[in-house]
């Protein structure tokens, strides 16, 4: 079993906007009004959690606990695993980069959330797109390095900063766009049905023209998704569509997405661009407040499974049980084998 990690005030920013994601707490919460502008994203970590040299004893008072997060900083340094770029708009491009498909780490992680917590509290980011550079892949997901024999302490923070990465994407404040120019697997497909609105490349360029795949397919590694991402997925293609794709593990075709819902449109390479743009400017044009809250209000179940620490913490100790199961570590071992046999032949 995992042990519960330490607390501290810092983190609880992270989660302020989200902390109770009912419709009627919200209207009370001081982070957000029916009024008022969507909450900040602030700073910090979920389920107040710290990597271990940084914990801390002590708890917060209440007072500390209702005060409003600080507007998130820029990072001071560059990112490393992503490009941003943002046009005359306002609308912001990211370009996931991590060679050689887009895995999430650790420090992807870390990474990616300051930096989406900063744009979504900088007034002059009006809308994010979110695109990969490395051909062929948008996101293989989660590095399952991570996942093979972890370590208790990086596992519990790791798996904490993937429950902020998806908290972030699904309570973003600004319209978030998915121009998925790739195989989209597992974490990648998290992170595309996070967004508002998701566009699909159809196939490569090679002259086979091989369809690119979207899906959820942990159950292949004997590894189940998180309930927080099942409901989401159930809320995009539907109950009985979800079931029977999660427990095959299946990931279809773009084409095939269409049509369950899974994504919103389909597209050549050379239009995707174009159409991400024309889609964020569809979403920016919307009044902020009322697509925002609309949002918020449709997303508040998914969101309410990890909406606090209790459930923060039972999440990371119920799924560190599952992985460090031999059965799933042998099946991770198995999976590694066989992308190093790959990568060898090449």
């Amino acid at each position: 079993m995992f042990r519960r990690v330490a607390t501290n005030a810092v983190q609880r920013r992270a989660f302020a906007a989200v902390a109770s994601v009912s419709f009627t707490s919200a209207m009370s919460c001081r982070t957000m009004s029916v009024g008022g502008a969507p909450p900040s994203m602030g700073g910090g970590r979920p389920a107040d959690i710290r990597r271990p040299e940084e914990a801390v004893g002590g708890e917060p008072d209440a007072e500390e606990s209702m005060t409003p997060p600080e507007p998130a900083k820029k990072p001071e340094n560059p990112p490393k695993f992503f490009t941003y770029e943002v046009d005359e708009q306002g609308f912001c491009t990211i370009s996931l980069s991590r060679k050689p498909v887009n895995s999430f780490s650790l420090e992807f992680f870390e990474e990616f959330n300051e930096w989406m917590s900063w744009m979504g509290d900088n007034d002059e980011m009006k809308a994010v797109i979110l695109t990969s550079s490395i051909p062929g892949v948008f996101s293989a997901g989660l590095d399952i390095n991570e996942l093979h024999n972890p370590k208790e302490d990086r596992f519990g923070f790791f798996w904490s900063s993937f429950q902020h990465f998806f908290v972030i994407l699904n309570a973003f404040p600004k319209p978030l766009i998915c121009a998925i120019n790739g195989n989209s697997p597992a974490g990648g497909c998290i992170m595309a049905i996070g967004c508002d609105y998701r566009i699909m490349v159809d196939t490569d360029s090679s002259a086979e023209k091989r369809p690119y795949r979207i899906g959820l397919n942990e159950t292949k590694l004997g590894i189940p998704a998180p309930r927080w991402v099942m409901k989401r997925y159930a809320e995009v293609v539907g109950h009985r569509n979800a079931e029977r794709m999660l427990q095959l593990g299946e990931t279809p075709t773009a084409v095939d997405a269409l049509k369950l819902g899974l994504v919103d449109e389909v597209c050549s390479a050379d239009e995707i661009k174009a159409k991400a743009i024309l889609a964020a400017k569809k979403y920016a044009s919307i009044e902020s407040n009322a697509r925002y809250m609309t949002r918020r209000i449709m997303r508040e179940e998914c969101l309410a499974i990890i909406g606090d620490e209790e459930g923060q913490r039972y999440d990371i100790e119920a799924t560190g049980s599952i992985i460090s199961h031999p059965d799933v570590q042998k099946s991770l071992t198995t999976y590694l084998e066989r992308l190093s046999k790959g990568r060898s032949k090449k």
